[in-house]
């Protein structure tokens, strides 16, 4: 998972529900062995922020399309992030 919006802390009226969102710029992995949700580190050039966007997987990168820009502009780029894969270990704690 990549980008999205999250809500601000405070109640709004609907119409003004897109000022009170933050656009994230995040890459997140769903680790089914745990159950959970992993922050996935970036290295190089980060994107923009995005919402309401495209993301495939094709072979070993993520290619991200479209959505909406934190200035809640249409995003017309095209995102290519190289994944390297590495087996993640957890341990136990006492």
């Amino acid at each position: 998972m990549t980008g999205g919006k999250r809500p601000g802390l405070q109640a709004v009226k609907k119409e003004h529900q897109a000022k009170a969102c933050e656009i994230l710029d995040d890459i997140c992995m769903f680790r089914l062995d745990f159950f959970e949700w992993v922050a996935v580190d970036v290295k190089g050039t980060p994107y923009p922020g995005l919402s309401n966007h495209s993301v495939i997987l094709q072979e070993s990168r993520l290619v991200i399309f479209g959505g909406m820009k934190g200035n809640h502009t249409y995003n017309k780029e095209l995102y290519v992030i190289e994944l390297e894969w590495e087996r993640m270990k957890r341990t136990a704690s006492r």
